[in-house]
């Protein structure tokens, strides 16, 4: 199971080791992971561990990458503006939580002003 992507999982803590932390099938509770039998040391890291393993993180990632380094000029014009929103959050202009909408907002207003359909 463990090459298999979209496979609902769930983290809960390991048994007998306070602490650390193992994947589990969300329905049947069989064990997906345990960190080779350690357990993860948080539950953070176990979803990240579960992200990347069944939920096709390695791909998804690599799709990332492989887009951005196709579209470097784009990359590039985005600089000044997310530069500015980062500015602004850093004198205190703008929230946090705003910001990563802004954020989000331009790069997805720019990429549709390109043309650039695919992002």
């Amino acid at each position: 199971m463990a090459n298999e992507t979209n496979v609902e999982f769930k983290v809960v803590p390991m048994p007998d080791t306070p602490g650390r932390y193992i994947i589990i099938e969300a329905e049947g509770g069989v064990v997906l992971d345990d960190a080779q039998g350690y357990g993860y040391r948080s539950a953070r890291n176990a979803y990240r561990a579960g992200w990347y393993k069944f939920k096709g993180g390695k791909a998804k990632g690599d799709a990332g990458k492989s887009w951005w380094k196709k579209h470097a000029d784009f990359a590039a014009e985005l600089e000044d503006p997310l530069f500015l929103i980062e500015k602004q959050v850093g004198h205190g202009e703008v929230e946090r939580k705003a910001a990563n909408e802004l954020r989000k907002s331009t790069v997805r207003d720019m990429a549709k002003e390109r043309g650039l359909d695919d992002y």
